[in-house]
């Protein structure tokens, strides 16, 4: 599993957040995949040292795809964050010039 790129949050302290930064996005590769993440949390105060095991922070797979040895593959985002569940956040992914992510909805901490 390697860690390709991260988008991150910083944690609001002064409101008693603690533990570990989970970043907001992230790109990986994990064997022969590439893998796009979202993470989220519209909770004042995240926990998201229980991540995964009844945790606050909520999780989303945004694309799975082949892994392409030997060459370069350029990805392009756009997005607009907001942890907001009715509100106006989205991201968009482009590889190679073909979009491949396209989504609404929240996709950082409050």
């Amino acid at each position: 599993n390697v860690v390709l790129s991260q988008v991150y949050s910083k944690t609001d302290q002064d409101i008693g957040e603690t533990g570990a930064i989970v970043p907001v996005l992230v790109l990986r590769m994990e064997g022969e995949k590439i893998i796009l993440e979202s993470r989220w949390d519209e909770n004042e105060v995240s926990q998201p040292e229980r991540y995964g095991k009844e945790g606050t922070v909520k999780n989303q797979v945004l694309y799975e795809g082949p892994l392409v040895r030997g060459q370069w593959i350029p990805f392009v985002f756009h997005a607009k964050f907001s942890y907001d569940p009715a509100g106006d956040g989205f991201i968009q992914v482009w590889r190679g010039g073909e979009k491949i992510v396209d989504v609404t909805g929240p996709n950082t901490y409050n």
